[in-house]
C-alpha cells in the first residue's frame, strides 16, 4: 500500500473516531435536556395542583374555618367573686354643675388682661355667644334718639387707665333710669349670659345680667 493511501485512510478513521464521539456528547446532552422538561413539568403540575385546590376553597369554607378556630378559643369568665355590683353612682362619679362659676371670670384677671379679653369679645363676638361672663369695670349710660332708649355699658381700662373696652348690658326687671342704677362712671361688677339682638336693622351684642353690684 502506498503513502498516500495510508495516510487518506488514516484520516478517514480519524474523522468516524471524531463523528461518533460528537454522537455520543450530543446524545448525552438530549438526554439531560428531555430529564429537566419531564421534572419541570412535574413540579409545575404538582405547584398548579395545589394552587387549584386552594383557589377552590369558597369564602363560605374559609369562613367557616375561621369560625372554628374562633370557636375554639372559650372566652374567660369573669371573676364573679371579685367583682362588686352597685346600683348607687359613687361620689367621685358624679359631676355636680357650679352654676355660680363663669365661663369667663374677667374679674380676677389684671387690668391689661380684662381690657385684651373685652376688645377680643368686641372683635369676635360669636364665639362667646353663650357663654356666662364675669367682669367689674365703669357704669355708663347712653340715650340714642332714635330709639328714644337709654342703653347701659360697662367699661374695663388698661393698666394706664387711659383706655376703656365697652360691653353693654341689658339689666332684666323694671327698673327705671336713672333711679334703679348706678352712678355714672361708678364701679360695678356684674355676670351675665353673652347674647345678641337685632334692632335697626343691626345685630347687637350685650350681656343679658340678673343683677348689678356698686362698689366702693
Amino acid at each position: 500500500m502506498s503513502a498516500s493511501k495510508r495516510a487518506r485512510k488514516e484520516a478517514e478513521l480519524k474523522q468516524k473516531k471524531r463523528n461518533k464521539q460528537i454522537a455520543l456528547i450530543v446524545g448525552v446532552i438530549c438526554v439531560l435536556v428531555i430529564a429537566g422538561v419531564f421534572t419541570a413539568n412535574a413540579l409545575w403540575k404538582k405547584d398548579d395542583g395545589a394552587g387549584a385546590s386552594e383557589m377552590s376553597q369558597t369564602p363560605e369554607a374559609s369562613n367557616s374555618e375561621k369560625a372554628d378556630d374562633t370557636q375554639a378559643e372559650d372566652p374567660p369568665e369573669p371573676n364573679v367573686s371579685n367583682t362588686e355590683v352597685s346600683s348607687d353612682p359613687q361620689p367621685e362619679d358624679v359631676m355636680e354643675p357650679n352654676a355660680e362659676k363663669p365661663d369667663l371670670d374677667l374679674s380676677k384677671l389684671s387690668a391689661m388682661l380684662a381690657f385684651s379679653q373685652v376688645v377680643g369679645m368686641n372683635e369676635s363676638p360669636k364665639d362667646y355667644v353663650g357663654k356666662t361672663v364675669k367682669l367689674n369695670g365703669l357704669y355708663h349710660a347712653e340715650y340714642y334718639e332714635p330709639t328714644e332708649q337709654y342703653y347701659h355699658f360697662i367699661g374695663v381700662g388698661d393698666e394706664t387707665a387711659c383706655c376703656l373696652a365697652w360691653l353693654e348690658f341689658v339689666w332684666s326687671g323694671e327698673r327705671a333710669y336713672p333711679d334703679d342704677y348706678p352712678d355714672e362712671q361708678g364701679k360695678i361688677e356684674l355676670s351675665g349670659i353673652f347674647g345678641s339682638y337685632e334692632e335697626l336693622g343691626n345685630t347687637y351684642y350685650y350681656l343679658a345680667v340678673d343683677d348689678v353690684t356698686k362698689l366702693n
